[in-house]
């Protein structure tokens, strides 16, 4: 897998890939289906599988005053977890607020449809885009095809947040007991 950082590094010529677009914090078994699924559809459309990430994650930038966001994994060890895929590329998208004020069609037409040239999308079931997350993925969009919204039926249980919530807890249990043995 090519680690990429869009503005830095130079792009290939990509062409006919296949993409996946998010956060992928955490690495939770839908992130993983869902990389599975689109490493599967490259392989048949023999087009490169091209995860697009952002850093830093986009709720650090547009949600300021929430202190409780904390992440599951660094950049580096999101990184050390998608090499051990079958990806061919990472691309890392720095995550600004002037990016994110992009309207949703200047999104896909300057972001996905030039830079990448993408064959079709594979994206998790809760992906939005573009200025206040207005953008919501479809068939339409471009003219590309959506091959699927992920894990739609499964929300509750591959949802990063329900990990950050459940590891929260699981790591108060200890210092609860002790404190209630104390």
């Amino acid at each position: 897998m090519r680690v990429l950082r869009l503005n830095v590094d130079t792009l290939p010529d990509f062409d006919h890939s296949v993409i996946t677009v998010g956060a992928f914090d955490g690495m939770h078994l839908g992130h993983q289906d869902l990389i599975l699924r689109l490493c599967h559809e490259a392989k048949k459309v023999n087009g490169p599988s091209i995860l697009i990430t952002f850093d830093p994650h986009p709720r650090q930038i547009l949600d300021t005053t929430d202190t409780r966001i904390k992440l599951l994994t660094t950049l580096d060890e999101k990184i050390e977890i998608l090499k051990e895929t079958a990806l061919d590329y990472l691309v890392i998208i720095p995550f600004t607020y002037d990016f994110s004020q992009l309207l949703p069609e200047e999104y896909i037409e300057n972001i996905l449809i030039k830079k990448f040239k993408p064959h079709s999308f594979i994206i998790g079931y809760d992906h939005t885009f573009g200025i206040n997350g207005t953008g919501v993925p479809s068939s339409r969009n471009a003219g590309l095809p959506l091959l699927s919204n992920a894990c739609p039926n499964s929300r509750k249980t591959l949802f990063s947040e329900v990990s950050r919530v459940t590891i929260t807890a699981a790591s108060m249990a200890p210092a609860s007991a002790k404190a209630a043995n104390a």
